[in-house]
C-alpha cells in the first residue's frame, strides 16, 4: 500500500503499475510515452502520472486549468 490517500476517498489502499508505453491516448507525446498508473483500492480513481521528463512537452500541449 501508498503511504499517500486518495484525493477523493482518503483510503491509502492504492496499486501501481508502470513505466509504461504505447497508449494511443498519448499520441501527442510522440516517442516520449513513459507514465504510471495509480488505482485506488477504496474508491476507484484512476491517476496517470508522467514522468518528470515530460512535463515541459505537456505543459506545451495542454492549456492550463485554472
Amino acid at each position: 500500500m501508498s503511504e499517500h490517500k486518495c484525493r477523493n476517498c482518503g483510503s491509502s489502499e492504492r496499486y501501481i503499475k508502470g513505466p509504461m508505453s504505447n497508449c494511443f491516448h498519448w499520441h501527442f507525446l510522440a516517442e516520449d510515452k513513459k507514465f504510471t498508473i495509480q488505482v485506488c483500492g477504496g474508491y476507484g480513481l484512476v491517476e496517470w502520472l508522467i514522468q518528470a521528463p515530460l512535463f515541459t512537452k505537456v505543459k506545451d500541449s495542454f492549456g492550463r486549468a485554472v
